[in-house]
């Protein structure tokens, strides 16, 4: 089962921000697994190109056979509906960890592994940040009844690599499975383009956030006067604002100005009629 879940929005967003979730049952839908979010991105459907309100359905798809599961859904992470697909594999591998997945941010790294029978074993999580270097444990917990375990690595760096696996201890004696390497993302503060440039009515900034902190977007006429002024929510990486919001703006050259901390970034646009 797969669904668009907005538990991710961030607060006064109104969830307008969606991930794609899944859910597993071999009971007959009696009992479920909750596996968690498919996507690796998430997709801001209030402001993406499409013409349709408020976007969010049924756009999903799911087929299933004996070794994954197999998922397809709208996606607007570019800004434009695209079509995404996951192939998440079917863990039945008894008393082992399989790598499911990790969602890397500049600041953090989300790990998830699946350990089949395995309830209330205690697994530790490892990590490495070369092929030659040592193991340093991360942390440790107990596999929950579910057989997901998630560890949320807080201390990286950007544009670093690293490699995890986790350890389960069963009858006094640790396991180790699971290795997957993770890159971690570099942002930088930019504007990636404005357009349509010149432009009429919608004004559409691309821009990337180094930092998962506030920023603001301001649009500033050859007076310095402050005409659009959009908040920036606190999420690292790529984002898209159509910061005119359908609104005829005057004709003019005009700055568009993107600011995180003491950071800022400009680039110009011009209106027409």
């Amino acid at each position: 089962m797969t669904w668009y879940d907005w538990r991710d929005s961030p607060a006064g967003r109104c969830g307008g921000l969606s991930h794609v979730y899944m859910a597993l049952s071999t009971t007959g839908g009696s009992s479920w697994l909750p596996y968690g979010a498919v996507t690796n991105a998430i997709s801001d459907w209030t402001n993406s190109s499409s013409f349709l309100a408020p976007n969010q359905g049924d756009y999903t798809s799911l087929y299933i056979n004996a070794t994954a599961a197999y998922v397809a859904w709208a996606d607007v992470r570019n800004g434009d509906p695209d079509v995404y697909t996951a192939v998440v594999p079917l863990f039945v591998t008894p008393v082992a960890a399989s790598f499911v997945s990790a969602d890397a941010s500049t600041d953090r790294v989300t790990l998830t592994w699946y350990a089949s029978e395995a309830e209330g074993f205690p697994a530790t999580v490892y990590r490495r940040d070369g092929a030659d270097a040592d193991w340093a444990a991360l942390g440790r917990l107990d596999v929950p009844a579910n057989g997901r375990i998630v560890f949320v690595d807080r201390d990286v760096a950007p544009g670093a690599r690293y490699q995890y696996r986790v350890g389960i201890v069963e009858a006094g004696q640790e396991k180790l499975f699971g290795e997957a390497w993770v890159s971690i993302p570099r942002y930088t503060l930019e504007i990636a383009s404005v357009a349509p440039n010149p432009a009429y009515r919608d004004l559409w900034v691309s821009f990337t956030l180094p930092k998962a902190e506030p920023a603001t977007l301001r649009l500033i006429d050859v007076a310095g006067r402050e005409v659009r002024k959009h908040d920036v929510p606190a999420a690292a990486g790529p984002q898209r604002v159509n910061l005119a919001e359908g609104r005829i703006l005057p004709m003019g050259v005009y700055a568009v100005q993107l600011t995180q901390g003491e950071r800022t970034v400009t680039t110009r646009v011009s209106v027409v009629r």
